[in-house]
């Protein structure tokens, strides 16, 4: 009878020492889950706000540079400074719409390092 006590005293250390350390890795995850919604928040703020700021200032620029043109063509060819200064401020537009979807591509994935980490966590637990 006294050698049960011992055994099962060691089976209940063993599984508490198991649980502390799976309770562990779990907030270690947690904490890099946090970490990452953050990073991508981040990163998605910096992008709209640039994106904010580029169609801004592109509106103001289009609109001081055609109505300075268009004065200045206003007897001779101000139907085609216009029409001109239209297909540049598509072609504008259209690069800086490609630039914020190369942008939005480039970003890692959500979670891409938490999912990583429970990957290895995993290989590990079955060796």
């Amino acid at each position: 009878m006294s050698d049960t006590a011992p055994q099962s005293r060691g089976v209940v250390a063993s599984v508490s020492a198991a649980a502390a350390l799976a309770l562990e890795m779990l907030e270690t995850r947690l904490a890099l889950l946090a970490t990452e919604l953050e990073e991508q928040g981040v990163r998605l703020a910096r992008v709209m706000v640039l994106a904010g700021l580029a169609l801004l200032g592109l509106a103001m620029t289009l609109v001081l540079a055609v109505a300075a043109l268009v004065v200045y063509f206003w007897d001779t060819h101000r139907l085609a400074v216009l029409v001109g200064l239209a297909a540049l401020a598509l072609v504008v537009s259209a690069l800086l719409c490609w630039q914020i979807r190369r942008s939005l591509v480039a970003m890692p994935g959500l979670f891409s390092a938490s999912l990583e980490a429970l990957r290895k966590d995993r290989a590990g637990l079955r060796r």
